[in-house]
């Protein structure tokens, strides 16, 4: 019951971004490469809002734990997951201009 319910709010979180992704440009084209830089986009915003509200809850796990090393143990594998969710983010942005790089030299400006 909980995976339908994880499943149903995912497809409820991105669907709205995914839609805006997909709207024209202001040139009128809906170019391949415009749609999937407006996909990119809105998952990098919404992964930096998801991030940000992990590293809230592993803090606020930290500081409510009283010392208990059990739940002290649990709010580091939340910031643990945080970070590496953060991780994931920046080398998922830096991935699109690298390949760029890659392509433009390895096809000297031009199409392949």
């Amino acid at each position: 019951m909980n995976k339908k319910i994880l499943l149903i709010s995912f497809i409820a979180l991105f669907l709205p971004f995914i839609i805006i992704a997909a709207v024209p440009a202001a040139g009128g084209s809906t170019l391949l490469n415009a749609i999937l830089q407006g996909i990119s986009n809105a998952i990098m915003g919404v992964g930096t809002v998801m991030a940000t509200i992990g590293f809230v809850v592993a803090g606020v796990m930290w500081l409510t734990s009283g010392g208990s090393p059990e739940r002290t143990g649990l709010a580091r594998k939340a910031l643990i997951a945080a970070v590496i969710g953060s991780v994931v983010l920046v080398i998922g942005a830096s991935a699109t201009p690298f390949i760029t790089m890659i392509n433009q030299i390895i096809c000297g400006g031009g199409g392949c």
